[in-house]
């Protein structure tokens, strides 16, 4: 089987359930901020939801997020369970904010992510139709509150879990903005 290009890929599956909807496509390599701050910088928000690099994308696009002062909403799905988070320039902590928190107050996980990251592991990447819609359900709820400014964010500053054995969601992680973060400088 030939593999496609993704974004030739959903440029075809966007056509044919909407052929009205108009958009950029650009089919980029990310390897850095500036890669992503370059494609989107005259963007209302971002939405993360790239798989690769793992450990890297976070911090590009909160980095660029921060820097284009626009929304950064995410969500990703791992073989048990979905997660998404919201950052919200100079109202939530960012990402390195987040981090900084995990090093600051865990350091079991701390030390977990530092060896992920060390030895790039990509994780799993199980997905079935169901849950990825379950999570982009979310997700989308959250752009649209974000959008019209009709119910609170959920996510912002939060990391909110879907539990796919029991479909329980709560949040299992909160942080603030730090003052002394090297990305957003905690304003």
């Amino acid at each position: 089987m030939l593999e496609r290009v993704k974004v030739i890929s959903q440029k075809k599956r966007i056509h044919d359930f909407n052929p009205k909807v108009k958009f950029d496509l650009f089919e980029k390599k990310v390897t850095s901020a500036k890669d992503i701050t370059d494609c989107f910088n005259d963007v209302d928000f971002i939405i993360l939801v790239a798989d690769r690099p793992k450990y890297y994308m976070a911090h590009w696009a909160n980095e660029s997020a921060v820097t284009l002062n626009v929304p950064m909403f995410v969500a990703g799905l791992e073989a048990q369970r979905a997660m998404y988070y919201t950052i919200i320039p100079h109202k939530t902590g960012c990402v390195e904010c987040w981090r900084q928190s995990v090093r600051e107050n865990d350091h079991i996980s701390d030390e977990v992510l530092q060896e992920k990251e060390r030895m790039n592991l990509l994780g799993d990447n199980t997905a079935i139709v169901p849950l990825v819609s379950a999570v982009t359900g979310l997700i989308m709820s959250e752009i649209l509150r974000y959008i019209s400014g009709i119910g609170s964010l959920q996510a912002a500053g939060n990391l909110i879990a879907i539990d796919f054995l029991t479909m329980n969601t709560k949040i299992i992680e909160t942080w603030k903005r730090n003052p002394n973060c090297a990305v957003c400088g905690g304003h």
